[in-house]
């Protein structure tokens, strides 16, 4: 019975037959293939002999990552040109800072839109959209959306400025003041 057991090449102990791991040292085994028996490399995914895919729970060696979406690299990040040309992207340095977002919309957007032609109402939306996104930008903000009569913009991304501290704002009055035209409609 003893010769059924499985003698760890690290440390020299015997652990019982289909281990993974040494029981003494928790040195991994190599895996054996389920179709032809052969020995393989601790990580391996698939036999060296006869590419039949080795247990699910093998790890798996990590290194650039395809990926289906297309993440924007943070400024100064490069791919690498091997991995570019072969269509996989490297993942871009994750940060963690603080943004102040701001929305803004239009009070009594609704019913106004329904009194007006869809080109007035346009127009109005335009003029708006102007003059909040130069005000956003001159204060450091990103416009992030629009979305019907409201603006969403964020500042401290994609750029963080102010050495990571958090965004302070004007009052709304510059804000508002910007957009006295597009009220004349009220």
């Amino acid at each position: 019975m003893e010769s059924s057991r499985v003698t760890c090449p690290s440390c020299g102990q015997p652990n019982l037959p289909g281990s993974r791991f040494c029981s003494s040292c928790a040195a991994p085994f190599p895996p054996h293939c389920p179709s032809c028996g052969a020995e393989n490399l601790p990580g391996s995914r698939f036999c060296s002999q006869c590419a039949a895919p080795l247990a699910a729970s093998a790890p798996v060696t990590a290194g650039p990552r395809p990926t289906t979406s297309s993440p924007v690299p943070s400024p100064g990040v490069q791919l690498t040109a091997p991995t570019a040309q072969a269509g996989i992207e490297e993942r871009p340095k994750e940060e963690r800072r603080l943004v102040t977002a701001l929305f803004c919309d239009l009070v009594g957007f609704t019913p106004l839109s329904e009194r007006l032609d869809p080109e007035e109402v346009r127009d109005i939306q335009d003029a708006f959209f102007e003059q909040m996104q130069q005000q956003i930008e001159r204060y450091g903000g990103t416009v992030e959306k629009y979305a019907g009569d409201a603006v969403l913009a964020l500042f401290g991304a994609p750029l963080a400025r102010n050495g990571g501290k958090p965004c302070t704002l004007p009052r709304p009055g510059p804000l508002h003041s910007s957009i006295l035209p597009t009220s004349t409609w009220r």
